[in-house]
């Protein structure tokens, strides 16, 4: 597998961004949670890309989701949405949280989140 491939598929399978300019916390690359972005921009009618203040609220309200997931897997909580994931959420919760994103049954967690199928 070359450099670039190899970096294609850490995307994919990564679900928070790297720290970057406009303080997104989630990796839309990622499959999972592109097909969360992807349903919510169907599902509210959105000409992508989305703006960044329609994204905050969307990172906000699928984090919130996520902290309800592991709450319920861990017995403890994850703080809410911050601008500062790295700072605020340490590690070893990153790397749970992040393994319980790329196993979600996708469909189900869909039409828990959004309430119907997804639209494809």
């Amino acid at each position: 597998m070359n450099e670039q491939n190899a970096e294609r598929e850490r995307d994919r399978l990564t679900a928070f961004a790297n720290p970057n300019n406009y303080g997104y916390q989630l990796n839309v690359n990622n499959d999972k949670i592109n097909r969360f972005y992807r349903t919510y921009i169907s599902r509210n009618k959105i000409y992508p890309p989305m703006s960044d203040k329609r994204r905050i609220e969307w990172e906000r309200e699928l984090w919130e989701y996520f902290r309800k997931i592991y709450r319920s897997l861990y017995k403890i909580s994850l703080p809410e949405y911050c601008g500062t994931l790295y700072t605020d959420v340490v590690d070893w919760e990153l790397t749970r949280l992040e393994d319980i994103i790329n196993r979600l049954n996708i469909d189900k967690a869909i039409n828990q989140l959004y309430g119907k199928e997804e639209i494809s």
